[in-house]
């Protein structure tokens, strides 16, 4: 339950999954809508005016999980939700975890790994680090390109670990 203060505008940072939306038109002919949302507790309804509408308006139709920067207002013992910003939490996720850090012992099938990783390649995704066990030792190896890390995390291979 959110304790908010009569007046009181409090910002909050939580991951939802979209699950319908209303939208209008305002006398000045923008467009916004009401949402409804579901995050681990309950459902919700926000209020998604037009720039952040134009610019999510594909996440909210496909019900992707995304990651919304809320402004809560209450007014007469009224609380209003009000979305600030909205982003994809597959691509919040990419974005925070620029580097992967893999260790591989010298027994994994490189060729193989590459072609798994090759699956996952993204302009807009991290960059992999692969730590191979030969000998006790361990060797550093960079790996081009950028790589979508929440699918290589939901689709790894058992013969590698991810340290991060």
């Amino acid at each position: 339950m959110i304790d908010v203060k009569n007046d009181e505008k409090l910002f909050y940072r939580i991951a939802a999954l979209p699950i319908d939306s209303k939208e209008r038109t305002s006398k000045k002919g923008n467009k916004y809508a009401y949402v409804q949302f579901s995050d681990s507790t309950s459902n919700f309804e926000a209020i998604v005016f037009s720039d952040i509408l134009n610019s999510s308006n594909e996440l909210i139709k496909n019900h992707d999980l995304v990651l919304l920067n809320l402004e809560v207002h209450k007014i007469e013992n009224n609380i209003n939700l009000r979305v600030q910003e909205i982003i994809s939490l597959k691509q919040f996720i990419n974005e925070s975890n620029r580097k992967i850090k893999i260790l591989a012992n010298e027994s994994v099938d490189i060729k193989k790994l590459k072609d798994h990783l090759n699956k996952y390649r993204n302009d807009s995704g991290s960059e992999i680090k692969l730590l191979v066990e030969l000998n006790r030792k361990l060797i550093n190896i960079s790996i081009p390109g950028r790589y979508d890390f929440f699918n290589l995390i939901n689709n790894k291979t058992e013969d590698i670990k991810f340290l991060n």
